[in-house]
């Protein structure tokens, strides 16, 4: 085996440092041998006690050489010497105690590896602190005149005083502090460019949404009012919708070259999807197969999906008032769309001549919104803008809708609802959403005003950054040939060192003073690598020992893999065939000793309507919500485990059929009241449950048992769903 020995590059300038590291290593090696040898514990024992004390000599010796040079990081070096000194009666008893040669070589490694970083890194961090306090052993002269004036200049003058005083411009520097610059500006430029085009692009879908808004409200006071009221203007707004759709498509197709392939990409997708989904839409509502709730959320679905095409423009980074603008925008679109909701729930509310609880309730927080929305514009428009607003606000169309909805709340109140005029209501509030449209494009003005002087600002900046920028060049290169000898010794001296270490030495050890800059940090490179290297050698004598701990480690990850076998990768519960295996053992415990066993089965009442009605990803988390909440239900000792789609099985070890009864209750109500959120809002589910508990008359083995369990589910599931049935209550 090969043994860790002392390299000259180890040195750290003191020779009673450099001895004690010597003994270390020597003490270390003695017990690398004893290990291979297969040495008693005795003898084992004795050389970490040898470890122990010589280790505390060595870190008093260094701590009192440290305190006396003033070294910075004292107290670190000493919790450090701390830290190992309390681990080490720990290595020792570990040692004793293992019963594998990879323990052995796990702790032998472990102190090979503390100790050349505690030579190679910790020790030699604090070699420049001995020199000067004059504890090393050999000092280097500096008494010299020009090594002192040297000196003095490396130490007071940076890199970049001694470039300015020497008429000496860093070439590559300040070209790429004028490019940052450049390409700043730039960046800037393209970005208000872009936002100029998705304006227009805003503009345009602003517009679509209005339609889609009015056809939303025609449509849900259609199928409020049983299909008999509406019908002409939903259809005129059908095809006005169409028409609209029809230009954003051209719109969105003639600024693809301008605007990048994710924004206007993701609007083509949308109009493409939006044309099949429309048209079944339609198909659906005519056929009268969608209640109102579906037809709502169909609608304004779309309509979201246009405005977070609007809502890119506010993730923009521009100019401090266009992104106050934008904000603004964004804001009262939002507001538009709240104005439009409370439009089609009040139409169909007069319609119907009722809201339940629920709809009258999301009708008054869609008020709240609108009054937040209004403040969110307040806070982000310019003060034309808000005085705009404030005439809206006070304009006729809104003091009729708020006239509109004291009444509406009235009627409720008093059970008149039906008695109100639905079409009133409608005009009303689409004269509303039509100044609010009109305030839409005013902004979309606005903003388009306001990008289009930034880009031409920026374009100025541009041309005058460019010449700054060729300017320098011309007098970095007139003034480049200027050099200081402050800087080519210092280089020069870094360039031998880097000569000498590619030739395979590692003791020159730059001690010289550098300043805080570019050359004092190509120094610390350099004693970087001259460490790095020293320690790459001194690893060496150990790789086989890693060999082995690293055979040690494959072989540990071999039985994660195995174990994640066992584990169904969607819920993290055991998957069927580990089930299997844990309850055929479990079987066998419960015939030897006569104990008790009971299992549950478990299935996700209309689990297909959730994967329908949110797709499989909403099927997937209510998947993992469910199987968390069944494992806080039960014990430890029991075995949770998903055997198919939504059907899982609980094992009850040591558990009659009351007890098991019980505790299949106890999940069914927690998963009753389980929370679910989804993209769409909250969701809620149940869960049939049959139980049974062995009976070795009855049964044969584990999959009799299972079938049995899983008859009683089925007659829960007959039974009205939601409930718990046992194998003994329908025999």
């Amino acid at each position: 085996m090969n043994k860790l020995e002392w390299n000259d590059g180890m040195s750290v300038g003191v020779d009673v440092l450099d001895s004690d590291h010597k003994q270390l290593i020597s003490i270390i090696a003695q017990l690398s041998d004893l290990i291979e040898q297969g040495k008693t514990s005795e003898a084992i024992e004795k050389i970490f006690n040898q470890l122990e004390e010589y280790v505390t000599v060595h870190f008093t010796r260094e701590e009192e050489m440290m305190r006396r040079a003033s070294f910075e990081a004292y107290e670190q070096h000493v919790a450090q010497h701390r830290n190992f000194s309390e681990k080490v009666p720990m290595l020792k008893q570990k040692l004793l105690d293992a019963d594998s040669i990879e323990v052995s070589l796990e702790v032998n490694l472990f102190l090979y590896q503390w100790l050349i970083n505690h030579i190679l890194s910790e020790d030699m961090s604090y070699v420049q602190s001995l020199l000067d306090s004059g504890q090393a052993d050999e000092v280097p002269d500096r008494d010299s005149f020009l090594h002192l004036v040297y000196q003095f200049v490396s130490q007071q003058l940076t890199l970049g005083k001694r470039i300015l005083l020497t008429a000496l411009l860093p070439v590559f520097a300040i070209i790429g502090l004028s490019w940052v610059v450049f390409s700043t500006n730039y960046q800037s430029y393209q970005t208000t460019r872009e936002l100029l085009s998705l304006s227009h692009l805003v503009q345009r879908i602003s517009s679509v949404i209005h339609t889609l808004q009015s056809e939303r409200g025609l449509t849900v006071g259609f199928s409020g009012s049983e299909y008999t009221q509406f019908r002409n203007s939903l259809t005129a707004q059908r095809r006005e919708t169409d028409r609209m759709m029809s230009a954003l498509q051209n719109t969105l197709s003639g600024l693809s070259a301008e605007m990048d392939e994710g924004k206007a990409g993701l609007g083509l997708i949308y109009y493409n999807k939006w044309s099949l989904d429309m048209q079944q839409l339609r198909k659906e509502i005519d056929a009268r197969g969608m209640n109102i709730e579906l037809i709502f959320s169909a609608y304004t679905r779309h309509i979201y999906s246009l405005l977070n095409i609007s809502e890119k423009m506010a993730l923009m980074e521009v100019e401090g008032s266009i992104s106050r603008t934008v904000s603004a925008l964004v804001a009262l679109l939002n507001l538009k769309e709240s104005v439009g909701q409370e439009r089609a729930w009040g139409t169909f509310g007069i319609e119907r001549g009722g809201l339940s609880v629920e709809e009258l309730q999301q009708l008054t927080n869609l008020m709240g919104q609108q009054k937040a929305y209004q403040r969110v514009y307040t806070l982000s428009a310019s003060v034309q803008q808000n005085q705009q607003m404030q005439a809206f606000l006070l304009g006729a169309a809104q003091l009729q809708v708020q006239q509109d909805e004291t009444a509406f709340f009235a009627a409720i109140q008093s059970n008149l609802l039906g008695d109100m005029d639905s079409s009133a209501w409608f005009e009303h509030f689409s004269e509303k959403m039509d100044r609010l449209e009109q305030l839409v494009n005013i902004l979309v003005v606005d903003i388009q005003q306001s990008t289009q002087n930034e880009a031409e600002q920026l374009q100025k900046q541009l041309y005058i950054a460019t010449a700054i920028l060729l300017l320098v060049i011309l007098l970095v290169l007139l003034f480049s040939w200027v050099l200081n000898r402050s800087i080519i010794l210092p280089v020069q001296k870094v360039t031998h060192a880097m000569s000498v270490l590619a030739g395979g030495r590692r003791d020159i050890c730059l001690t010289d003073h550098f300043g805080d800059d570019e050359v004092g940090a190509m120094v610390d490179a350099y004693e970087q690598c001259r460490r790095a290297l020293l320690q790459s050698d001194v690893a060496a004598s150990v790789r086989f020992r890693k060999k082995d701990i690293d055979l040690l480690n494959r072989t540990r990850e071999k039985d994660l893999y195995q174990e994640l076998a066992s584990v169904d990768p969607l819920t993290g519960s055991l998957n069927r065939r580990k089930f299997e295996e844990y309850a055929i053992s479990e079987l066998s415990r419960v015939r030897r000793y006569s104990s008790r066993l009971s299992l549950m089965m478990l299935d996700i009442d209309h689990f297909k309507i959730v994967n329908d009605t949110y797709g499989h990803a909403t099927g997937d988390v209510v998947l993992k919500q469910f199987y968390e909440c069944c494992k806080n239900c039960v014990r430890e000792t029991d075995i949770v485990a998903r055997i198919g789609g939504e059907e899982f099985v609980i094992l009850l070890p040591e558990t009659g059929e009351s007890d098991a009864i019980e505790l299949a209750q106890r999940v069914r109500l927690a998963v009753k009241q389980l929370l679910i959120p989804v993209e769409q809002g909250e969701i809620r589910i149940t869960v049939s449950i049959g139980v049974t508990e062995w009976n070795k008359d009855a049964f044969r083995g584990i999959e009799e048992m299972m079938q049995y369990a899983d008859k009683a589910l089925y007659e829960a599931k007959e039974g009205g769903r939601n409930q718990v049935v046992s194998f003994s209550h329908f025999q």
